[in-house]
C-alpha cells in the first residue's frame, strides 16, 4: 500500500536543533495538517480492512479498531552498516548494546502510516476531552518531545507524545510478533492517560 508522507513546505531540522520561532513555525503547519491527516489515515482503513467508517469514529473504542488494522501493515528492512555506525556514534554508552541488537527500521511507509496513527490517537483524546489541545514545549531542551506537538491539557501538567507512544508500541510489535496479544495496547495506552484528565 503507498502511503504519502507528511510534507513540509520548508527546510525540517530535528526538533532538538529547532528555535523556538522554527517550532512555532513547524506546529502551526503540523496542525494545519492533522485534518487532512485523520482522512488520509480513515480512507486507507477503509480502502484495506473491509470496515467502516464507524469504526473510526474518534470513540476510544475506535482505537482498537485502528490498531488491530496498522499491526499487519508495519514493515521493516534491515538497517545499513552506516546507520548503525551512525547511530552508534551518537547512543550513549549505556543504549550501545540495543542499537547493535536492533538492527531493523521501519520501512518509510509503514513511518508515515505510523505518523498518522499517533495523529489520530491524539486527535481521539481532543475530540473527547475539552480541555486537551495541542502543544508544544520548548525548554527543557533534554525533554525527548522538545519542540515537536503534544497534547497539552492534562492534570499533572505532563504532556502526552502521541508519535513517540506509537512508535514505541510499534517497536513492541516489531520485537513481539504475538499480534493478537497486542490489539488492544494503544486503548490501554489511552485508558491510563486518561486517568491524568
Amino acid at each position: 500500500m503507498e502511503y504519502p508522507l507528511m510534507d513540509p513546505p520548508f527546510e525540517i531540522k530535528s526538533f532538538e536543533k529547532m528555535t523556538k520561532k522554527e517550532a512555532k513555525i513547524h506546529f502551526d503547519w503540523y496542525v494545519r495538517e492533522v485534518p487532512k491527516r485523520v482522512e488520509l489515515i480513515k480512507k486507507a482503513y477503509l480502502e484495506t480492512s473491509g470496515g467502516k467508517l464507524e469504526d473510526l469514529d474518534l470513540s476510544p473504542k475506535s482505537l482498537v479498531h485502528i490498531w488491530k488494522w496498522f499491526i499487519p501493515r508495519i514493515v521493516t528492512i534491515t538497517k545499513s552498516d552506516e546507520e548503525i555506525e551512525d547511530e552508534l556514534k551518537n547512543a550513549p554508552a549505556w543504549l550501545k548494546e540495543k542499537v547493535i541488537e536492533n538492527k531493523k527500521k521501519l520501512t518509510v511507509g509503514s513511518l508515515s502510516l505510523a505518523m498518522d496513527l499517533a495523529i489520530y490517537f491524539a486527535e481521539v483524546f481532543i475530540h473527547n476531552f475539552d480541555k486537551l489541545y495541542w502543544g508544544f514545549v520548548t525548554k527543557p531542551k533534554s525533554l525527548i518531545y522538545v519542540n515537536s506537538p503534544v497534547i497539552m491539557g492534562f492534570s499533572t501538567g505532563i504532556e502526552l507524545d502521541p508519535r513517540n507512544i506509537v512508535y514505541n508500541l510499534t517497536l513492541k510489535i516489531i520485537n513481539d510478533k504475538r499480534e493478537r496479544d497486542n490489539e488492544e495496547d494503544l486503548f490501554n495506552i489511552f485508558k491510563a492517560w486518561e486517568n491524568d484528565i
